[in-house]
């Protein structure tokens, strides 16, 4: 019984984490291994719908790209991502200025990011003039 129980939780507890984290853990060596390609990241642009929330929702997008020897990205693809289109427009724009190290021995190679942000949070509210 102590056993079945042990390894449901364990397989709840595995769905759940899969389901947050667009395969930040199941691809973490990929993902670190790409990192060194990335000389410069830009922050998604906020996206604000119609029902905002002062902490807004959580949101990922795993891309996937190959960098040429100039160092600009091609063959790039969604690979995972939590579902909000939103969302991942912004992230797409977002990539499309990162800043890339090219190599002529390495273009081939198929590397991966992972960007997380922050959707429909409610933006700051000015300051009361008192």
């Amino acid at each position: 019984m102590t056993s079945r129980l042990i390894a449901l939780s364990l397989l709840l507890l595995s769905f759940k984490a899969v389901g947050t984290d667009c395969g930040a853990w199941r691809f973490k060596s990929q993902l670190l291994a790409s990192a060194g390609s990335v000389l410069r990241t830009v922050p998604v642009e906020p996206t604000v719908g119609e029902f905002s929330t002062t902490t807004g929702t959580r949101e990922c997008l795993r891309v996937g790209f190959r960098i040429s020897p100039w160092g600009t990205a091609y063959d790039v693809t969604e690979l995972e991502s939590s579902g909000n289109l939103a969302f991942n427009l912004a992230a797409f724009r977002a990539f499309r200025r990162y800043e890339l190290a090219g190599s002529f021995f390495k273009f081939w190679q198929r590397k991966m990011v992972l960007i997380n942000g922050v959707d429909n949070r409610l933006p700051a509210q000015p300051a009361p003039d008192h």
